[in-house]
């Protein structure tokens, strides 16, 4: 429920700043404490230009700065609705795991294992882990979830002559790589990605709650190790609605 009083004491007609810039202030203290949730209709311009007493070019300030900023979702003809930023990852700088991402935006995450076990190899996938065509596989399926909402889904291949004792860890509480360093002693140390877009099929539609043919950010990995050994292999199908990836270029 949009608590205009208590908005309105946020905003003092004499301070310095700008009035738009209180108002953002004010309405993002209102989301981002919980009482605005996602999905959450949110006033017109009209009915805060008449319960504020601000002008359109003020209300419209504020209101275009936060849907900037991905909290809004402002659809001509719809309305407009209190939403979340688009997770954020930067591939470049750092390797963060999806747990902290997500809390680092204070979402809480979760996930689903849906395959955990050991397969028979794969000449392809085999020869992307530099082993033997012939060699057994773990493969793992995981659903991963902000407050519940499917976020992107990931199929991982290891090599199970060194990694066969993942399947009887709780993979929903742990993290993949602290747990190749903690148990295997496989620190990884860098992460080769490729990115492109799809359309999703039945299955990656389903998973991600998503309509069939929307657009999925498809991201291949191969993580190596210390030793520059490929100890996983991976893709992730990430929801083209609710992420976006940053890439820091550097002069060389």
């Amino acid at each position: 429920m949009f608590d205009m009083p208590h908005v309105m004491q946020e905003i003092n007609p004499n301070a310095s700043s700008p009035l738009y810039q209180q108002l953002k202030k004010a309405i993002m203290i209102e989301i981002k404490s919980g009482k605005l949730k996602p999905g959450d209709e949110f006033p017109s311009e009209k009915e805060i230009m008449a319960d504020t007493g601000l002008s359109r070019v003020t209300v419209r300030q504020a209101l275009n700065a936060i849907a900037a900023e991905g909290y809004l979702d402002r659809k001509r003809g719809k309305g407009t609705y209190v939403t979340r930023p688009k997770l954020e990852a930067n591939f470049i700088a750092k390797l963060e795991s999806f747990h902290s991402e997500m809390e680092r935006m204070g979402i809480r995450p979760s996930t689903r294992v849906l395959r955990l076990e050991i397969i028979g190899g794969d000449p392809s996938i085999n020869e992307v882990l530099k082993m033997p065509p012939d060699q057994p596989l773990v493969i793992m399926e995981r659903l991963c979830l902000g407050d519940d909402e499917p976020e992107f889904y990931q199929i991982s291949y290891l090599p199970a002559n060194r990694f066969a004792g993942i399947i009887h860890e709780n993979m929903e509480e742990h993290s993949l790589y602290q747990l190749l360093n903690s148990r295997f002693g496989a620190k990884v140390s860098h992460v080769n990605r490729r990115i492109d877009a799809i359309n999703a099929g039945t299955t990656i539609s389903e998973l991600l709650n998503i309509s069939r043919n929307a657009a999925v950010c498809r991201v291949e990995n191969i993580a190596y190790d210390q030793k520059e050994s490929p100890v996983e292999y991976n893709f992730s199908y990430y929801r083209g609605d609710r992420n976006k990836f940053t890439m820091d270029m550097y002069a060389t």
